[in-house]
């Protein structure tokens, strides 16, 4: 885990770019040349960043000489010529255009911490041949070397000791699944057996473990530090479970990781938070204010402590977690369409949904908790018989007695993790909407097939109308005619007028009869598929 410190006062453009493209490593922004000596002189940095816009570098010089080679790289508006490149501090690395930075600077900074690792591990090489390990002592490495050599024998308050962490284990107890009171609570209770100077609880999450609470850290660093799952103290403290303490002597390389990330959270000594045998949390105090060392019963007791937090910790989530889902499911309930109704094993209502309240018209809170038999007939004995014989119904339509009220019923039996009954539950909807809208359905449907109906009448009316005009005329015509014919015999061309009107009528009659039948007679058509040319 490296740590950058930005030393820029332009929050509109510098900080927030390299900030983006910087975002897989924790970058500190320092505004004014005292914030920078203040951060450097109580935590180690990795590399600096200073942006030359802002912060000239003849300024800077003095404190630039102290660092160590390749350790900074510069932000410029316009690259250095290569004089004013030898000329400047070994302390610099390199140095990015501000316009160039999102191409460059994230490769710059890599090969700037990479160098430092080697620096560091040359330095690491170094001191094991100077150093001979102590026999009897375990590392991260699986080699022996002294963790508790700040350790003093018991002191005679130690009976003292252990009443104050029973009285404040006892506090712990009554915080009501309160995270904030919990580790508030703790905090107090490490300060009344040790007065440190400065403390931190990380717990983990999915990403890694984040501080989440603090005594005397910077607020910056405490809301932005992150440890990995598998960093080196974190990796350290799952396979032991024992207390940590900053290395002094290195014997490879995981022991110089454990004491840069150590040197970062301002701590000295790290204890694990173990829940099952997983490392649930880390707590880091630094030296005590009077400069002692702790002695060998304040760290068990810390230890035992932080076991007692890793409990309570996990039991809090269980109970949030429990919380989230609870309250998930009523809000899923509360918003169904349809009404839901459960019963346990004692045959307890232990759902009554908003939907079930008003489709019966009965208050929930009435419900919740009674006796089944307080359900409108037949609800209850439908819950009861899929409760004991596991006889589900699917789309079932019942009466409500005694509102008249048909309902569609689906039940269910409840199961637990054994596959024994626990309860039941039936999920209804209300039919009454949808049979007076299938009323009303066929209501309109009768009304339209009676229209139809009369329209058709009316046509045939009209129909029959004009026929009765056009077989009127040519009636008349055959009665003037028949009545003319006696009178009128003797002429023969007036006779053959008669005969063609008449014959000429008759044809009339004939072709309306024959329209009438058309009319009146369904055609048979015979339809096949035929080649068109063919026909033609």
């Amino acid at each position: 885990m490296e740590l950058l410190a930005l030393l820029s006062n332009r929050d509109e453009i510098v900080i927030p770019y390299v900030k983006s493209v910087l975002k897989k490593y924790m970058v500190y922004p320092l505004k004014t040349f005292e914030e920078l000596e203040d951060l450097y002189a109580n935590i180690p940095l990795n590399l600096l960043l200073v942006d030359t816009g802002s912060h000239r570098i003849s300024a800077l010089e003095s404190f630039l000489g102290k660092l160590d080679n390749d350790m900074v790289v510069l932000i410029t508006e316009d690259k250095p010529d290569k004089y004013v490149m030898e000329n400047l501090p070994d302390s610099i690395f390199e140095c990015v255009e501000l316009d160039s930075m999102r191409a460059d600077l994230p490769a710059m900074v890599e090969r700037a911490l990479e160098r430092q690792r080697y620096k560091n591990e040359l330095n690491l090489l170094n001191q094991v041949r100077e150093v001979t390990v102590p026999a009897r002592i375990q590392t991260s490495g699986g080699t022996e070397t002294d963790m508790f050599a700040a350790r003093c024998d018991s002191l005679p308050g130690g009976r003292y000791i252990q009443k104050k962490v029973i009285v404040n284990f006892a506090r712990m107890l009554t915080v009501n699944f309160d995270m904030r009171k919990l580790l508030d609570y703790f905090m107090d209770s490490v300060m009344e057996i040790a007065r440190v100077s400065k403390m931190s609880v990380m717990l983990v999450d999915k990403e890694g473990f984040s501080v989440k609470t603090h005594y005397g850290l910077d607020p910056y660093i405490a809301d932005n530090i992150k440890l990995r799952k598998d960093s080196a103290l974190a990796v350290w403290l799952t396979k032991t479970g024992r207390i940590m303490h900053k290395p002094v002597c290195f014997v490879d390389s995981a022991s110089v990781d454990v004491k840069n990330e150590m040197d970062i959270l301002q701590c000295s000594v790290s204890f694990p938070m173990i829940y099952k045998g997983k490392l649930i949390g880390i707590f880091n105090v630094d030296g005590k204010i009077t400069e002692e060392s702790f002695n060998r019963e304040e760290l068990e007791v810390i230890y035992v402590f932080c076991n007692y937090l890793a409990a309570a910790v996990k039991d809090i989530d269980l109970y949030h977690q429990m919380r989230r889902r609870k309250e998930f499911t009523q809000n899923l309930l509360a918003g169904m369409d349809s009404g839901m109704i459960a019963i346990d094993n004692d045959q307890k209502i232990t759902v009554f949904n908003r939907r079930a309240s008003e489709i019966l018209d009965i208050e929930s809170s009435a419900m919740i908790g009674s006796d089944l038999r307080k359900l409108p007939s037949p609800l209850g004995d439908l819950l009861y018989e899929t409760m004991v014989t596991g006889v589900s119904y699917k789309r079932h339509e019942v009466m409500i007695n005694p509102t008249k009220i048909s309902i569609g019923i689906n039940s269910y039996r409840l199961l637990d993790e054994e596959e024994r009954p626990m309860g039941a539950g039936i999920v209804f909807s209300d039919l009454s909407e949808s049979k007076k809208r299938e009323e009303e359905r066929s209501k309109t449907e009768k009304l339209q097939e009676e229209r139809s109906k009369s329209e058709k009448f009316e046509a045939v009316n009209d129909l029959m109308a004009k026929i009765a005009d056009d077989i009127r005329n040519p009636l008349t015509s055959l009665r003037t005619h028949t009545q003319l014919l006696n009178e009128k015999f003797a002429d023969d061309d007036l006779n053959k007028f008669y005969m063609s009107t008449v014959q000429h009528s008759i044809n009339s009659l004939e072709n309306l009869i024959d329209k009438l039948v058309t009319f009146s007679c369904i055609e048979d058509y015979n339809l096949n598929r035929e080649e068109v040319n063919d026909v033609l």
